[in-house]
């Protein structure tokens, strides 16, 4: 990992134990890592607890993985939410325990922790968090995603230009150039051929299967179109309703196809994997899903009918409504203000 920068404030590390217990909150390191001037705005939990979803842990002897996404997210819309929920739940690296977003503004889920503090904290939790850890006898690794523009046929993954070694991406509401019409992929400079790594998925079933985590909430996060057809649905008991869902995600991640995964040709440690989506979840037809799209909307569009001609691309269309009337509202006072 890249050494910290010296201009960054670093929190004192007091009372250390002798020896530390064999899993730690994920949380107890990431607080210890922020700079003390942000600690009084810090939220009481930063992983929304939840009785479908282990609280993100840290476990000794094995490698703890921590997804990172990071974008301008302006806005953020519901491919960003997509692909992260894709990124995690099918990783073919194993042990991801959480995710955290730089920059953003809300939780999605309780396995994630959003940062709105910019670089500071970017770069506390990207440098210091791997530090503090490892002190402690806790090994963390980073898996970085991306969407498919990341890749290129010239210079393969963008991401391994920086310290980064595990990287996944996704074709969710965008396409892959590099995929052929027949859903195979195309090689990439400076990589191996891609492998099929559906153990990514089954991997997945395995873990609802047991009960770690539930199917409901996976279908719904995954494939939300089809998480609400099986939610209308009756049954007696949560046992058939989960059952229900269970049956529709085994199918939902058929259809989408296998993980694909390869590795650097020159250093076997830097590994990527992709994986299938907009192939099967592309509600949106011809309309773009992008933040450019819903800014186009955004500007072009009466604010009476916004809602509708966003029609599901934004994370969240009340609340970013609710913004834009806030700044317009602000303008108008600074303007009146200047006018007086």
């Amino acid at each position: 990992m890249p050494r910290p920068h010296p201009e960054v404030a670093r929190p004192e590390r007091t009372n250390t134990p002798i020896s530390t217990p064999k899993t730690v909150p994920l949380e107890q390191y990431i607080r210890a890592v922020l700079p003390p001037d942000i600690h009084d705005e810090l939220p009481t939990c930063f992983f929304r607890p939840s009785a479908t979803f282990p609280t993100p842990t840290l476990k000794k002897g094995i490698t703890n993985r921590v997804i990172l996404f990071s974008g301008s997210f302006n806005p953020p819309h519901i491919g960003h939410k997509l692909l992260l929920c894709h990124a995690f739940f099918r990783s073919t690296y194993p042990n991801v325990i959480a995710a955290i977003i730089t920059p953003a503004s809300k939780c999605l889920d309780p396995w994630v922790l959003v940062n709105p503090y910019g670089m500071r904290v970017h770069r506390a939790i990207t440098e210091d968090l791997f530090e503090a850890a490892a002190k402690d006898g806790f090994k963390i690794e980073f898996v970085v995603v991306g969407g498919p523009d990341y890749l290129t046929k010239d210079h393969g993954c963008r991401f391994w230009g920086a310290e980064v070694y595990e990287v996944i991406v996704s074709d969710v509401f965008r396409p892959a150039y590099f995929m052929a019409p027949d859903g195979s992929l195309e090689p990439l400079r400076w990589c191996r051929a891609w492998k099929n790594a559906r153990s990514a998925e089954e991997h997945l079933m395995e873990r609802v299967t047991r009960r770690e985590v539930s199917a409901i909430v996976v279908l719904h996060l995954l494939y939300p179109e089809q998480g609400r057809r099986v939610k209308e649905k009756r049954f007696r008991n949560v046992q058939g309703w989960e059952e229900a869902a269970r049956q529709c995600l085994e199918e939902c991640l058929q259809q989408s196809g296998s993980s694909r995964i390869c590795q650097n040709k020159y250093d076997p440690d830097r590994r990527l994997q992709f994986v299938p989506v907009r192939d099967f979840l592309d509600p949106f037809g011809e309309v773009e899903v992008s933040s450019t799209a819903i800014r186009e909307v955004l500007r072009n569009t009466p604010r009476n009918e916004v809602t509708s001609a966003l029609g599901g691309r934004a994370l969240n269309e009340r609340t970013l409504v609710e913004i834009m009337d806030a700044r317009a509202a602000k303008k108008a006072s600074q303007h009146r203000a200047r006018g007086t």
